[in-house]
């Protein structure tokens, strides 16, 4: 019979508390866009010749934009070789916030594999963002 691990209770508010914080922060920063729109579009025509003059700038913007998938691609990248380290799905000392079936061996390791394999595309799909910025802003500076 498969072992199953049980949900820690502790582990499940944080992870609604968690999930309450980001979704708060994400309606407040898109609440902030939104009342702010038009400033920030009269900003943008005033400081163009800014921006084409110094792509790195909106490079940066677009950079911290994209901060916090990329923080989460290197915590998803952490657990998946830590699961492929252990042979184990879930780690040992990892809190679960549902009743889980433990997988263990080759496929914990697949488990693991996974989850790395889609943390690298997380980041690399991140990362492309401030790309497109640098190739858009150099292109119409007339350097691409």
């Amino acid at each position: 019979m498969n072992e199953i691990q049980s949900a820690d209770p502790v582990a499940r508010r944080k992870a609604v508390l968690l999930t309450i914080a980001v979704a708060f922060s994400g309606l407040i920063t898109i609440s902030g866009l939104t009342l702010y729109k038009s400033q920030l579009l009269h900003w943008l025509e005033r400081n163009i010749d800014l921006l084409l003059q110094t792509p790195w700038m909106a490079v940066a913007a677009g950079f911290v934009l994209v901060l916090p998938l990329i923080f989460a691609a290197g915590y998803l990248f952490s657990f998946g070789r830590r699961v492929c380290e252990a042979r184990r799905f879930p780690p040992p000392g990892y809190s679960v916030i549902r009743d889980t079936p433990v997988r263990e061996g080759r496929s914990a390791t697949n488990h693991g594999r996974i989850v790395q394999v889609l943390a690298v595309l997380l980041a690399l799909s991140a990362l492309t963002i401030p790309l497109m910025i640098w190739r858009v802003f150099t292109t119409l500076a007339g350097g691409g």
